[in-house]
């Protein structure tokens, strides 16, 4: 079943925009903290300072308070300091007590508003520099939207043309084509003109190129897959999101190619096998030239070729190993000579094995100066156009085949799927990763705010706990 990537893209920008707006509306909050002004301060009591008014607001009134009081010591003391007989003072001394008590209350309160200016410039200070990642981040997030909406309508458009002719129907023509009269004539025309020693021999050189180029995409494919090991190793999230999106579009590019391409492969092929069926006979010279009975040698000279061509074959497989092991080896432990590795050591081993190099060399041995030039010459003798219909050939049988694999068709549709589903959930992981980020970030900002208001008033926060200020050196509010 496909992902929806539209879908996706949409659902987590959702949540993406919620993560965000908790940000915001934590850094709204943190200003509220410092910034709300009471209409009329002087009707809030002590007690409620802290939670009626803005940060700011609680110090002025605090501050104002404390100095009205200390004020109103100084008085009392002067009164003290007039009294003429020590019973009247008694009553000043009440009030002068009432006073410092009064003092100390207030100068916790001035002291738990600057705590909390110093909490909410802050928590501000830190929310506003992660509002200002997220709006960057949300619009990263938006651009992966626009890409989720891109491709998820690709992936529609490529699965629609496969339902569409001529591809609905390409597998069943391509091996309608293979089963044909047309493909039975071609083939037996070339049958009729080359000897079936020359024919063989070709074509398992055509399979021996072919696989030139399978084996290096073969070999690319695992260093992909080691650099693709160490890259989520390190990153995982931006990691997979990267691999996820290469795949996403190797696996577009295969099924666009193979729907662009399919029908105009169909129809070269369909005229290849008439132009092949229809190749002119050779002359009496020509035919006697490369018929095998005249070329005895020649056919001996196939025979060694084909051991050399299957002892080669062994051979690179063998090596191929070893490249492996090495690739490994150095991936494994980088300041490591690698032909230290077991794996290596192993793998060079079997290649200087016996069931290796004694079909290799007796192969070779063969195949000397001698057998060559025997080949050479009966191959020389055949016509160039008679060559290039047993390649046209080899190429649109080959092309038939995989058309008409219908295993193969299901795969490049099933890659598709995958490849959606992966990078779904690797841009699920990479939207929720941010989120968590976010989310930390105000958990960070809040305790930045609390670390910056107990560093600041660490000194009189002390001292009044000592002391015992107000209610046990707190406000009301914080016991």
């Amino acid at each position: 079943m496909p992902t929806d990537l539209r879908a996706r893209a949409k659902d987590q920008g959702e949540l993406l925009r919620a993560a965000a707006d908790r940000v915001t509306s934590a850094l709204m909050a943190a200003r509220t903290e410092l910034q709300t002004q009471h209409a009329a301060p002087a009707e809030v009591a002590w007690a409620d300072w802290g939670r009626d008014l803005g940060a700011a607001q609680h110090e002025t009134v605090a501050r104002d308070a404390l100095d009205d009081v200390r004020s109103g010591q100084a008085t009392v003391r002067e009164q003290i300091a007039a009294v003429a007989n020590p019973a009247d003072a008694e009553t000043f001394e009440d009030q002068l007590r009432e006073l410092m008590v009064a003092e100390a209350a207030l100068g916790v309160q001035l002291r738990h508003a600057r705590e909390r200016i110093a909490a909410a410039k802050a928590t501000i200070a830190a929310l506003s520099s992660l509002s200002a990642r997220v709006e960057s981040e949300l619009q990263a997030a938006a651009s992966r939207t626009q890409w989720g909406e891109q491709h998820a309508g690709l992936g529609e458009q490529l699965r629609d043309a496969l339902t569409q002719p001529p591809l609905d129907t390409i597998v069943a023509d391509a091996q309608a084509l293979l089963d044909s009269a047309a493909f039975a004539a071609a083939n037996d025309r070339l049958d009729t003109l080359l000897p079936a020693e020359l024919r063989t021999r070709a074509e398992q050189r055509a399979k021996e190129a072919a696989a030139v180029s399978a084996d290096a995409a073969a070999a690319m494919e695992t260093v992909i897959e080691h650099a693709d090991t160490i890259e989520t190793a390190a990153t995982p999230v931006a990691g997979a999101v990267t691999i996820g999106e290469r795949n996403l579009l190797d696996a577009e590019d295969a099924v666009a190619a193979y729907s662009s391409a399919a029908a105009g492969r169909l129809a070269v092929a369909s005229a290849v096998l008439g132009s092949v069926a229809a190749t002119p006979d050779l002359s009496a010279v020509q035919a006697a030239a490369i018929d095998a009975a005249n070329n005895a040698d020649g056919v001996t000279a196939v025979e060694h070729e084909t051991d050399l061509g299957a002892a080669v074959a062994a051979w690179i497989t063998a090596r191929s190993a070893v490249d492996d092991a090495v690739l490994d080896a150095v991936v494994e432990d980088p300041d490591r000579d690698p032909e230290t590795a077991k794996a290596v050591i192993d793998a060079r081993a079997a290649v200087a094995d016996a069931s290796i190099q004694n079909p290799l060399t007796a192969a070779r041995a063969a195949y000397d100066t001698a057998v060559r030039q025997a080949l050479d010459e009966w191959e020389v003798e055949v016509p160039p156009p008679l060559w290039d219909a047993l390649a046209d050939f080899v190429s649109a049988r080959r092309t038939l085949q995989e058309l008409s694999d219908q295993s193969a068709r299901a795969a490049l549709v099933q890659d598709l799927d995958d490849a959606e589903h992966t990078v779904a959930a690797a841009l699920n992981a990479r939207d929720r990763e941010l989120r968590v980020r976010w989310a930390l970030g105000i958990q960070q900002a809040v305790r930045a705010g609390t670390h910056a208001a107990a560093s600041a008033m660490d000194t009189d926060r002390r001292r009044q706990y000592v002391a015992g200020d107000g209610p046990a050196g707190r406000t009301r509010a914080e016991l």
